[in-house]
């Protein structure tokens, strides 16, 4: 019989890595991940829920995306690359009798990057189809006005933490009642 070679396990070779948030969400610690060079860390993306941020919220059908762009030490630092919220939860919201009303656009940070984002908002009653088309084209118009003002790290805190929908739903309740307004999706076009 011959004599088989014993390899060097893979495994001892690799060094654990701390991936951290960005600094809008307060550097919070994502997970560990192993590799055996911090090069072969960069790059790749990482898949958190919004409830293991650290900070209090009632976001956890929201889903966070992050690219790690640099390792210092032992800790990945990573860039916001997008969100989605889970499918799942907004199939339980729309209702029979209900208006949906979707919304997509490009909007410009302050700190001019582009980011697509998806609104849904969802009315108490069926809306006629005037209250629906002034509801989309304020939401749309909103916010543009909101990425305008803020960096993308900032305007991410508050979409995950839940500033931004609530901005929005007081500037559309005045067309009409709505049960929820959702952002399904936003993606940094970089």
């Amino acid at each position: 019989m011959a004599e088989t070679k014993k390899g060097i396990d893979k495994w001892k070779k690799k060094k654990w890595f701390s991936i951290q948030a960005p600094e809008a969400l307060d550097r919070t610690v994502l997970g560990q991940t192993p590799a055996e060079k911090p090069e072969l860390l960069k790059g790749r993306i990482v898949r958190v829920n919004a409830r293991d941020l650290g900070r209090p919220t009632k976001r956890s059908h929201l889903d966070l995306y992050f690219k790690i762009i640099d390792v210092q030490a032992q800790n990945a630092l990573t860039q916001w690359i997008g969100l989605e919220a889970k499918p799942g939860a907004i199939k339980r919201l729309i209702r029979r009798r209900s208006s949906k009303i979707e919304t997509s656009q490009i909007v410009q940070t302050k700190d001019n990057q582009s980011v697509r984002v998806k609104l849904l908002a969802i009315g108490l009653n069926k809306m006629a189809a005037s209250q629906e088309t002034a509801v989309r084209n304020t939401l749309t118009a909103e916010m543009k006005k909101i990425a305008q003002a803020k960096p993308l790290e900032q305007l991410l805190g508050e979409i995950v933490y839940g500033n931004i929908p609530g901005q929005l739903n007081q500037s559309i309740r005045k067309i009409a009642p709505v049960k929820k307004l959702e952002v399904l999706k936003a993606r940094a076009n970089a």
